[in-house]
């Protein structure tokens, strides 16, 4: 059986080429509790897309570039769920610019509702997530092993791309000099060239370090 193909294939402006597998950054617990509310993101992405242009303008321009998350009391219906994504999007839309953390609900979004938290996060926009777990464990060293034991049919230069979105990283003074030196032990015997490890929240550098370092970059 042919071996997988990278994640994603770049040709660049001299015609090189360049690979790109993919890998987030994820705890088992806080996978299995996205896994179990997947559809709502998805849900509220598409309400939020499907609203009047005046109050989609509204949410953006007082909360560009932000994680929306939001959690639904466990044995509410997806149906009751969905009744009312309308009323919770005019709630966000009334939140002063520059709200973050968790913001107390109103009485009829509480009835389904238990949490609606805004974090910044690194891209424009509006996103939604919802956060199931406020402890969790950092599995960077699980998922890179994973990766570095994959081969590829390929004679192509692959970076390893592994990035945190549904979980911010670790404080730094512990992190990077274990992870580093983690990717340096094992980096030269995989498929890969680089690896970078990257994030979207707002608070953290996008790129929190690269081996083997990339220009002056982490």
């Amino acid at each position: 059986m042919k071996p997988p193909a990278p994640d994603v294939y770049c040709r660049l402006h001299n015609g090189s080429v360049q690979l790109f597998e993919l890998g987030e950054i994820l705890d088992e617990c806080l996978a299995r509790t996205r896994g179990n509310s997947m559809s709502l993101p998805s849900d509220l992405q598409k309400a939020f897309d499907a609203l009047p242009q005046r109050l989609k303008d509204s949410i953006l321009k007082r909360h560009d570039g932000t994680l929306i998350g939001v959690t639904a009391k466990d044995g509410v219906s997806r149906a009751k769920q969905r009744a009312r994504y309308g009323l919770l999007m005019k709630f966000i839309g009334s939140l002063p610019a520059g709200t973050l953390g968790e913001v107390p609900l109103p009485h009829k979004l509480a009835r389904v509702f238990r949490l609606l938290a805004i974090d910044q996060c690194g891209l424009g926009g509006v996103r939604f997530s919802s956060p199931g777990v406020t402890s969790y464990g950092d599995p960077v060293e699980d998922l890179l092993q994973e990766k570095f034991s994959k081969t590829y049919d390929i004679s192509d230069p692959i970076d390893l791309l592994a990035y945190y979105s549904s979980q911010a990283p670790p404080p730094h003074a512990y992190w990077k000099p274990r992870v580093r030196g983690f990717i340096r032990s094992r980096l030269q015997e995989s498929a890969f060239k680089r690896v970078w490890v990257f994030s979207v929240w707002k608070d953290e550098d996008s790129v929190l370090l690269t081996v083997p370092t990339f220009g002056n970059g982490p």
